[in-house]
């Protein structure tokens, strides 16, 4: 369960840290929306989050440092479920980010819930593990489960983004 998580969370934070080293115009605009602060500091905070992101991403998948990382992966969700919340009161009307700029997510409550799930599967990786023996029996389950969880979070994404969208086309 605990490789499942893993692998999960670390997909998440490598695809972030990616969107944001290849994408980075549209990230600065996307953290200027959310706060205001000169144009150097945005870029610092999007180089800073990218090396967080990744390195977060990275470390969940070494055992001996998944605690570390589990604990930076909940700082990064509470911080972004923060932004979610700030931005939903301040009723603005931005995308969030969470999987660049063709997913087409704007801000809702919705994305607070699903970052409440990954909050859960994060806080998971900072309790002891067990030394079980895995055979190959557990890693076909870890990989099944892994690539069952992934499909979920994106079908997820894909159903609000999807949302909005139909929303939009009711309203015209």
């Amino acid at each position: 369960m605990l490789w499942t998580a893993a692998i999960v969370l670390s997909g998440l934070f490598l695809n972030a840290g990616w969107h944001k080293l290849v994408l980075p115009g549209y990230y600065r605009d996307l953290i200027a929306g959310h706060v205001r602060m000169p144009a150097a500091f945005t870029e610092f905070v999007r180089i800073v989050l990218l090396i967080t992101e990744i390195s977060t991403g990275l470390l969940l998948l070494l055992p001996a440092t998944r605690p570390l990382a589990a604990w930076s992966a909940l700082g990064l969700l509470l911080l972004y479920s923060l932004l979610i919340t700030v931005g939903l009161i301040r009723g603005l009307d931005l995308d969030c980010g969470c999987s660049g700029p063709r997913a087409g997510l704007k801000l809702s409550p919705w994305l607070l819930l699903r970052n409440m799930g990954l909050i859960l599967v994060a806080w998971m990786l900072t309790l002891p593990a067990s030394n079980r023996f895995t055979g190959i029996e557990d890693c076909l389950i870890v990989i099944f489960a892994s690539s069952t969880l992934g499909l979920i979070y994106l079908s997820y994404e894909h159903l609000l983004a999807n949302s909005e969208k139909l929303t939009l086309l009711r309203h015209r």
